[in-house]
Order: C-alpha cells, then structure tokens, then sequence
C-alpha cells in the first residue's frame, strides 16, 4: 500500500496503481499535455474502495511513499489496467519476432526506465 499525496489530499491505494499513475503522469506531462484520470484508492478510516478523480500532466505535483498500515492490499488490478491502456502509458517498442513476423504490441514498461524502482 502507498500514500499519495495530489494537491493538499493525502490518500491511500494500492502499490501497483501508484506505480502505473506515477508512469503515466510523467508520460502525460514529457508531451506537456493534462489527462483527467480515475483511479481506485481507499476511503479514510475505512477499507472501502473509492473513486480519486485526478488532472494529471505538466505541473501537476504527486508524491507517493509506503504507507504503513494495517489492512489487506486491494485488489486494484482493473484500475492499473486502465491506466495502462491510455495511449500515453509508457510502452515498450514493439519488437519483430524473428520466428513469426508478428509484434508483440502487449508489453507494458511498469518500471518506467527504472525511475518506478526507487519508490
């Protein structure tokens, strides 16, 4: 589980989505655009998921540290996932499969060059 901090909120969501919004607001903000994005925290003082409506892009601060706390990690899967398919999620390139022809257009780069790996 992580904190996240946007604006003067503070909430928590799971570490995979963290990562993918993290991802996908340093991508939107490299093409000095803003996306509005739903993400799936939980609701304070309780283990009830919530909808976190967010603008994200060039500007637009967020923070997010492990939160230390005491309730099972969701299961925000879908939520990751549609981050993931926005069409400024960083990707990797597709590459030509020597046996086959075809690409692989289904590699996702969670990591984001390795910046993800030092939260």
């Amino acid at each position: 589980m992580r904190y996240v901090k946007y604006g003067g909120e503070t909430f928590i969501t799971s570490d995979a989505v963290a990562r993918a919004l993290l991802a996908l607001t340093a991508s939107v903000a490299a093409t000095s655009g803003s996306e509005v994005v739903t993400i799936l925290a939980i609701e304070p003082g309780s283990e009830e998921p919530a909808q976190v409506d967010l603008v994200i892009g060039t500007g637009i601060h967020i923070l997010s540290r492990p939160a230390a706390i005491d309730i099972p990690e969701p299961d925000f899967e879908d939520a990751v996932g549609w981050l993931q398919l926005h069409p400024d999620y960083p990707r990797l390139s597709p590459e030509s499969d020597a046996t086959s022809g075809t690409e692989d257009l289904a590699s996702w780069n969670d990591d984001f060059g390795g910046a993800i790996d030092i939260i």
